[in-house]
């Protein structure tokens, strides 16, 4: 879902030009925006499942287990587990310190992408 959303987005964007200048350039100040609020839409809509994964990978066999241990079966388990106990809300712990993560990493990767790209298509490789 992160990367799904994100990158969706931001080919979203890019295809409606939002990413370049008035005289079709790449824009760096403007990628680093939509990459940053694509970034935030990617972690935003993938929060419960990343949860979720966390979740399922920190489960321990009792003999070795150390702190709070949750006992998820599986995603769709874990997803109905989380929302009884915590709500829809719940879904979302964690989201406030995923954001900003995903916003800079997601600016950086992505204007790097579009100005990668364009150098690469101006050099004649693709």
């Amino acid at each position: 879902f992160l990367n799904g959303v994100r990158l969706g987005a931001y080919q979203f964007a890019e295809k409606r030009g939002w990413t370049h200048t008035l005289e079709g350039d790449i824009s760096v100040l403007k990628c680093v925006y939509v990459g940053v609020v694509a970034g935030c839409a990617g972690a935003f809509a993938g929060s419960p499942f990343y949860l979720v994964k966390t979740h399922l990978q920190s489960q321990a066999a009792e003999s070795i287990a150390v702190g709070h241990q949750h006992h998820h079966t599986g995603t769709f388990t874990a997803l109905a587990g989380i929302y009884r106990q915590h709500g829809i809300v719940g879904l979302w712990r964690g989201n406030m310190g995923a954001m900003p993560r995903s916003a800079v990493a997601s600016s950086t990767q992505l204007v790097s992408f579009s100005i990668s790209k364009k150098f690469l298509i101006a050099q004649g490789v693709c």
